[in-house]
């Protein structure tokens, strides 16, 4: 870790883990997630512990994961509960071995605990993932809220933490989890299965979570002081202070009053698309202005893309870059399967310098507009921050203006040469090949001789994304070759369809907004992608 940034790696004890290994598991293999991330510049693990209602380690207030089974109907999640079975059967504690380990070589550990509990309703035969707890009380479930609109995406069955009962069933975990360990700390995912209150009770029981996660900071306090051991807690959420208080979690109180010591800020949407527009995370950062709370930016590797998967290394810089500019102290990967289990090289390649804005100031970057799905049958999301894109374009109507923050200083790398290429990019779906419209970036209206227009309508060549049919030109524009380069912080693309035809029927969508920047290492320096090749030569040669 530097002096100020820090590097924060989400490993998951199921997927990585118990999922995929047949058992018995031994202490290589339980430790393996732990193991490949040594030398990547990563300070701290926090580790999933569980999933909901049930526990993956020896815990003697919690329920153990597979402990009440009759019959399943999970292979997978049965084979994670007897990985654990096993390997207590032996005589050792999972959570133990992972966390001595991490010491080990060189990390900061603490254990995930996701808060969302469910009822389930007891059967013969269940998932593996079951609570007695949870069987015995449906009178804890949220339920239906009819009434309210946001409510048809929630899960009625989620327990409320407005009654005490469920309060108390977490915190004996949480207290367990710091002071039974050797842990630094905690980390409580306050984003997946949030809201934790059903939304009627939210007015009246935001202040009741709020002394939750106070008692849950008393707990890391006291084990700190009994161990002689720093006990972070920190909560992982949405990137939206307003967002956040609509669901009951008073997040800016959290971050004022110094109850967390930090806050790994996720995407402001249910969903984890990309999004490197740093709004949300510099109002966290506001926020913690002369407190001792570190806000750390989530890097999602999300993205809904005719090329790619997952985000690419480019689009992870960017992410970074972008919190760095505004004040973040570090990143977070979360769920980071980029090209699956295990990681190849390149996956880990791409975590590196991530600690260090100095590094990343020069590295190549891929820019976007958050888009996801945002139509009428689609979830808003919550936070009070839908997808901007993908986003209609009409004929005659002024279009939806979009933000890029950009917080490289272009202009001064072209000053010294070492701009390769700065490309503004858009894709359009349902256009029509004598349509026209009018691209604006920064006020500044880009001609359509500046344009380049890429049609993949139809092609029957492999495409990137897999797709055969896309229904979509891509728009790209120089801007190094147009002295259109970006400014610093926001720049504004709009999209005015001018001419439309009639008789193709689907909408016009303004799908992708991007942005495409390399680097040189130094003024006339070829980049590795320019290197002369030999056509005749293998590739690499």
């Amino acid at each position: 870790m530097t002096d100020k940034n820090e590097v924060v790696f989400y490993t998951d004890g199921r997927h990585s883990s118990v999922y995929i290994y047949e058992p018995p598991m031994d202490e290589r293999i339980y430790t393996a997630p732990i193991d490949e991330l040594v030398d990547l510049g990563i300070d701290t693990i926090t580790y999933a512990v569980g999933d909901c209602r049930v526990l993956l380690y020896d815990t003697k207030v919690g329920e153990h994961w597979g402990h009440n089974v009759n019959k399943t109907n999970h292979l997978i999640w049965y084979r994670a509960g007897i990985n654990l079975e096993k390997f207590i059967a032996a005589g050792k504690d999972p959570l133990h071995i992972v966390c001595r380990r991490a010491h080990q070589v060189g990390f900061k550990f603490l254990p995930s605990l996701i808060l969302g509990m469910q009822h389930q309703e007891p059967a013969e035969v269940t998932d593996c993932r079951c609570s007695d707890f949870c069987f015995e009380h449906p009178e804890y479930q949220v339920g239906p809220e009819a009434d309210i609109a946001a409510a048809q995406w929630d899960d009625p069955t989620r327990f409320s933490y407005a009654i005490p009962a469920v309060r108390q069933n977490r915190l004996a975990v949480i207290e367990e989890l710091v002071s039974s360990y050797d842990t630094d700390g905690i980390e409580l995912n306050l984003k997946d299965y949030a809201p934790f209150l059903a939304r009627h009770e939210i007015a009246a029981h935001t202040d009741t979570f709020t002394q939750f996660i106070i008692e849950a900071r008393r707990l890391c306090d006291q084990a700190a002081a009994q161990q002689n051991r720093e006990k972070r807690l920190l909560v992982r959420t949405a990137a939206s202070l307003a967002g956040c208080k609509t669901l009951g979690i008073d997040l800016e109180t959290l971050i004022r009053e110094e109850i967390v010591h930090g806050v790994l800020a996720m995407v402001p949407h249910s969903g984890e698309q990309m999004d490197p527009q740093p709004t949300g995370i510099a109002a966290l950062v506001d926020a913690a202005h002369d407190t001792n709370v570190k806000i750390i930016c989530g890097i999602s590797n999300t993205i809904i893309h005719d090329a790619y998967h997952h985000s690419t290394r480019e689009m992870g810089a960017a992410q970074a870059g972008n919190a760095y500019s505004i004040g973040a102290g570090g990143v977070f990967f979360t769920t980071y399967y980029p090209n699956g289990y295990p990681y190849a090289d390149a996956d880990l390649a791409n975590i590196r310098f991530m600690g260090r804005p100095e590094l990343l100031a020069h590295k190549d970057k891929h820019y976007v507009v958050r888009q996801g799905p945002n139509g009428p049958d689609a979830t808003p999301g919550d936070y009070c921050s839908p997808h901007p894109l993908p986003v209609e374009l009409k004929v005659g109507e002024t279009g939806t203006e979009q933000t890029l923050y950009i917080a490289d200083d272009l202009a001064a790398k072209q000053t010294l040469g070492e701009v390769a290429k700065c490309e503004l990019r858009l894709r359009i779906c349902e256009i029509g090949h004598e349509d026209t419209f009018d691209l604006w970036l920064n006020g500044v209206q880009i001609p359509r001789p500046q344009q380049e227009w890429i049609d993949w309508t139809y092609s029957v060549r492999p495409v990137p994304g897999g797709d055969r049919v896309l229904d979509a030109y891509w728009i790209t524009v120089d801007l190094v070759r147009w002295d259109l380069l970006p400014q610093i912080g926001d720049n504004n693309i709009r999209v005015d369809l001018t001419k439309h035809d009639p008789r193709i029927y689907p909408p016009v969508l303004l799908h992708d907004v991007e942005l495409v920047v390399q680097y040189r290492d130094h003024r006339h320096a070829p980049r590795r992608d320019e290197w002369w090749q030999d056509p005749h030569a293998p590739l690499g040669i």
